[in-house]
């Protein structure tokens, strides 16, 4: 939504964070994540670190995360580095529920989890479908980037939560298919910028990867 309000240093009202690498982000065993509740190794905690302090220069006031380990610590260490803001857990940022799919190794699973975003009310066995999922985590989001919006208080809010959430937010700004989206690199961020001339702004920072290379 435009507005005129914001001066041009407040413009950003998010910024989006992908968690820290874990043990499920080594590329030499990739398996279906989804709610597997994996803790940061100490590359996740070193990426995060560098990110909180680059993101020192937008002043965040609050910091969101889902309330798996990996966006838990993540949180905690964003808020911690950024002078201990305020810092709120919520399930809505977790990524989908991938049912008896999570933990399979990601060539075994590839071609359903495809099928899981070409029939987005399809749920994938025993969790969730695109199209549920997508519900929980925007109706989470929704109202806090029009809060931060309106609010200086909140402005900007910071949101750690998984690729597959950034790559939606991908999908929604720059109006490509959803199998289509990129996401940063764990660790990496995006931000929400409102435009007084049309719909808010999306920028991923750093390198990318399609959604569909990392499950």
């Amino acid at each position: 939504m435009p507005n005129t309000s914001l001066p041009p240093h407040n413009f950003v009202i998010a910024i989006v964070v992908r968690h820290g690498h874990t043990g499920l982000n080594d590329p030499a065993h990739p398996r279906l994540r989804a709610w597997e509740n994996a803790p940061l190794e100490d590359e996740g905690r070193a990426q995060i670190q560098l990110t909180a302090n680059k993101l020192k220069i937008y002043s965040p006031k609050i910091v969101y995360s889902s309330d798996l380990a990996r966006d838990s610590q993540s949180g905690m260490m964003i808020a911690e580095i950024l002078g201990n803001i305020p810092y709120e857990m919520d399930f809505g940022l977790r990524t989908a529920d991938m049912g008896t799919l999570t933990g399979m190794k990601e060539e075994d699973v590839m071609d359903r989890v495809r099928r899981w975003y070409e029939r987005p009310s399809e749920p994938a066995p025993s969790g969730d479908s695109f199209n549920g999922w997508a519900r929980r985590y925007w109706g989470f989001m929704e109202p806090k980037l029009e809060l931060a919006r309106d609010v200086a208080a909140f402005r900007p809010s910071v949101f750690v939560t998984h690729g597959r959430n950034l790559a939606y937010l991908d999908s929604i700004y720059r109006g490509v298919p959803q199998d289509e989206a990129v996401m940063p690199y764990p660790g990496g961020y995006g931000t929400i910028r409102s435009n007084p001339e049309g719909i808010d702004d999306w920028k991923i920072y750093g390198e990318t990867e399609p959604i569909l290379a990392d499950i």
